[in-house]
């Protein structure tokens, strides 16, 4: 078997395992969020969390289990990494910081996704 035969087949096995996990499904809006924002998975995650709940505040532990697909033992910080991170990209006002609960995106934030988003609903 060549190199590329066996990576080929073990991507296929990756797609068949991100299905039965239910996690093939965000892979093409990751990848729009990622290719939109310059952003790595775990940010696009973190993005499309807090888009899905338009304005409402996530908790750290929430954004976790976003960043990480399936919950996971790292640490809470990790949250506060990427949203630092994810404000570099898109804007240190695109995130806002609700004291004592989470994060939420902002309306300026909100509309940045909804720019590439729309274009997506209109195609379908």
């Amino acid at each position: 078997m060549t190199l590329e035969e066996r990576v080929a087949e073990l991507e296929e096995r990756v797609a068949y395992l991100e299905s039965e996990l239910g996690l093939a499904q965000n892979t093409a809006r990751e990848s729009l969020f990622r290719q939109a924002f310059g952003l790595t998975g775990q940010e696009a995650r973190l993005v499309m969390a807090l888009y899905d709940v338009k304005g409402r505040i996530l908790s750290k532990y929430q954004l976790e289990d976003a960043i990480q697909r399936v919950a996971g033992g790292t640490a809470l910080k990790i949250a506060d990494v990427y949203v630092c991170r994810v404000r570099k990209r898109m804007g240190y006002d695109a995130i806002e910081t609700v004291w004592g609960l989470g994060y939420k995106l902002t309306p300026k934030g909100v509309a940045m996704v909804d720019a590439i988003e729309q274009p997506k609903a209109i195609a379908a």
